[in-house]
Protein backbone atom coordinates (compact mmCIF):
# COMPACT_ATOMS: atom_id res chain seq x y z
CA UNK A 1 0.00 0.00 0.00
CA UNK A 2 1.32 3.25 -1.33
CA UNK A 3 1.85 6.19 1.71
CA UNK A 4 -1.26 8.67 -0.14
CA UNK A 5 -3.57 5.72 -0.36
CA UNK A 6 -3.44 5.84 4.01
CA UNK A 7 -3.65 9.19 4.05
CA UNK A 8 -7.07 9.03 2.11
CA UNK A 9 -9.20 7.35 5.17
CA UNK A 10 -8.08 9.28 8.04
CA UNK A 11 -7.43 7.20 11.00
CA UNK A 12 -8.67 8.02 13.93
CA UNK A 13 -6.95 5.37 16.31
CA UNK A 14 -3.56 6.84 14.90
CA UNK A 15 -4.99 10.43 15.74
CA UNK A 16 -6.36 9.60 19.36
CA UNK A 17 -2.72 7.74 19.82
CA UNK A 18 -0.51 10.64 19.20
CA UNK A 19 -2.41 13.05 21.09
CA UNK A 20 -2.33 10.35 23.94
CA UNK A 21 1.59 9.83 23.29
CA UNK A 22 1.93 13.45 23.76
CA UNK A 23 0.04 13.83 26.55
CA UNK A 24 1.90 10.86 28.35
CA UNK A 25 5.06 12.27 27.40
CA UNK A 26 4.28 15.51 28.63
CA UNK A 27 3.39 14.08 31.47
CA UNK A 28 6.56 12.03 32.14
CA UNK A 29 8.71 14.22 31.53
CA UNK A 30 6.99 17.36 33.44
CA UNK A 31 7.32 15.70 36.94
CA UNK A 32 11.52 15.98 36.74
CA UNK A 33 11.03 19.23 34.99
CA UNK A 34 8.63 20.47 37.59
CA UNK A 35 11.21 19.94 40.21
CA UNK A 36 13.85 20.89 38.24
CA UNK A 37 11.94 24.42 37.90
CA UNK A 38 10.94 24.15 41.55
CA UNK A 39 14.58 23.98 42.59
CA UNK A 40 15.82 26.55 40.25
CA UNK A 41 12.90 29.02 41.89
CA UNK A 42 14.03 28.50 44.99
CA UNK A 43 17.34 28.95 44.07
CA UNK A 44 16.49 32.68 42.69
CA UNK A 45 13.98 32.97 45.71
CA UNK A 46 10.61 33.13 44.61
CA UNK A 47 8.10 31.96 47.20
CA UNK A 48 5.45 28.96 46.70
CA UNK A 49 5.28 26.51 43.77
CA UNK A 50 5.84 27.74 40.48
CA UNK A 51 3.18 27.52 38.15
CA UNK A 52 4.53 28.50 34.55
CA UNK A 53 5.02 24.84 33.70
CA UNK A 54 1.93 24.06 34.19
CA UNK A 55 0.09 26.73 32.13
CA UNK A 56 2.88 25.69 29.30
CA UNK A 57 1.76 22.08 29.59
CA UNK A 58 -1.23 22.25 26.45
CA UNK A 59 0.81 24.52 24.55
CA UNK A 60 3.31 21.33 24.81
CA UNK A 61 0.87 18.79 24.60
CA UNK A 62 -0.15 20.36 21.40
CA UNK A 63 2.92 20.45 19.83
CA UNK A 64 4.42 17.20 21.15
CA UNK A 65 1.13 15.42 20.22
CA UNK A 66 2.11 16.68 16.58
CA UNK A 67 5.13 15.49 16.55
CA UNK A 68 3.88 11.82 17.67
CA UNK A 69 1.24 11.94 14.71
CA UNK A 70 3.76 12.98 11.84
CA UNK A 71 6.76 10.71 13.45
CA UNK A 72 5.30 7.95 11.33
CA UNK A 73 5.25 9.69 7.83
CA UNK A 74 8.67 10.99 9.02
CA UNK A 75 10.50 7.31 9.47
CA UNK A 76 9.55 6.57 6.06
CA UNK A 77 11.82 8.77 4.20
CA UNK A 78 15.43 8.44 3.71
CA UNK A 79 16.78 11.06 5.78
CA UNK A 80 15.14 9.91 8.82
CA UNK A 81 18.53 8.20 10.17
CA UNK A 82 20.17 10.95 10.34
CA UNK A 83 17.27 13.11 12.09
CA UNK A 84 16.02 10.25 14.41
CA UNK A 85 18.94 10.98 16.98
CA UNK A 86 17.54 15.30 16.96
CA UNK A 87 14.22 14.04 16.84
CA UNK A 88 14.29 12.37 20.41
CA UNK A 89 16.65 15.48 22.00
CA UNK A 90 13.54 18.10 20.12
CA UNK A 91 11.39 15.80 22.25
CA UNK A 92 12.91 15.78 25.34
CA UNK A 93 13.81 19.41 25.13
CA UNK A 94 10.56 20.54 24.79
CA UNK A 95 8.94 18.14 27.80
CA UNK A 96 11.81 19.26 29.73
CA UNK A 97 13.77 22.69 29.25
CA UNK A 98 11.15 24.40 27.85
CA UNK A 99 8.94 24.14 31.30
CA UNK A 100 12.54 24.99 32.97
CA UNK A 101 13.17 28.17 30.69
CA UNK A 102 9.56 29.50 30.86
CA UNK A 103 9.35 28.63 35.04
CA UNK A 104 12.87 30.87 34.70
CA UNK A 105 11.68 33.49 32.39
CA UNK A 106 8.46 33.74 33.37
CA UNK A 107 7.96 33.33 37.24
CA UNK A 108 4.59 32.68 37.99
CA UNK A 109 3.96 31.24 41.71
CA UNK A 110 1.05 29.78 43.38
CA UNK A 111 0.78 28.80 47.35
CA UNK A 112 2.92 31.91 47.69
CA UNK A 113 2.61 31.33 51.61
CA UNK A 114 4.27 28.05 51.44
CA UNK A 115 7.71 28.26 53.86
CA UNK A 116 10.73 27.32 51.75
CA UNK A 117 11.89 24.19 51.00
CA UNK A 118 8.17 22.67 50.91
CA UNK A 119 7.70 23.37 46.94
CA UNK A 120 10.79 21.46 46.44
CA UNK A 121 9.11 18.58 48.96
CA UNK A 122 5.81 18.62 47.48
CA UNK A 123 6.72 18.41 44.06
CA UNK A 124 8.88 15.22 44.58
CA UNK A 125 5.85 13.99 46.22
CA UNK A 126 4.18 12.81 42.56
CA UNK A 127 7.63 10.57 41.60
CA UNK A 128 7.92 9.13 44.67
CA UNK A 129 4.11 7.84 44.34
CA UNK A 130 4.82 6.95 40.76
CA UNK A 131 8.36 5.18 42.33
CA UNK A 132 6.01 3.35 44.67
CA UNK A 133 3.40 2.41 42.15
CA UNK A 134 5.83 0.77 40.25
CA UNK A 135 7.30 -0.73 42.66
CA UNK A 136 3.97 -2.60 43.86
CA UNK A 137 3.09 -3.39 40.18
CA UNK A 138 6.54 -5.38 39.85
CA UNK A 139 6.01 -7.23 43.20
CA UNK A 140 2.39 -8.19 42.12
CA UNK A 141 3.86 -9.12 39.09
CA UNK A 142 6.79 -11.04 40.92
CA UNK A 143 3.94 -12.85 43.28
CA UNK A 144 2.04 -13.82 40.20
CA UNK A 145 4.45 -15.60 38.52
CA UNK A 146 6.02 -16.85 41.49
CA UNK A 147 5.92 -20.99 41.88
CA UNK A 148 3.44 -21.96 44.40
CA UNK A 149 3.45 -25.42 46.54
CA UNK A 150 0.40 -27.51 46.09
CA UNK A 151 -1.39 -28.19 42.48
CA UNK A 152 0.83 -27.74 39.25
CA UNK A 153 -0.34 -24.23 37.26
CA UNK A 154 2.06 -24.14 34.10
CA UNK A 155 2.84 -20.69 33.44
CA UNK A 156 2.26 -20.18 30.31
CA UNK A 157 5.60 -19.67 27.85
CA UNK A 158 5.80 -17.48 25.00
CA UNK A 159 7.39 -19.77 21.84
CA UNK A 160 9.12 -18.03 19.12
CA UNK A 161 8.11 -18.35 15.56
CA UNK A 162 9.95 -20.54 13.95
CA UNK A 163 11.84 -22.17 16.74
CA UNK A 164 9.95 -24.74 17.61
CA UNK A 165 12.19 -28.29 18.00
CA UNK A 166 10.47 -31.78 16.60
Amino acid sequence: MKRDEGKKGADPDGNLGAIASGFIYTATFLLPAYTIATLIGEFFGNRGSPASPWLIAPAVVLVVSVMMWFEPYLQGRSWWSRVDNVWGVLLIGLCIVLPVVVAVVWPRSFWTWLPPAVPTLLSLAPIACVIWCVKRWHRHLWRKQRPQLGPYRPIPRISRQGSEES
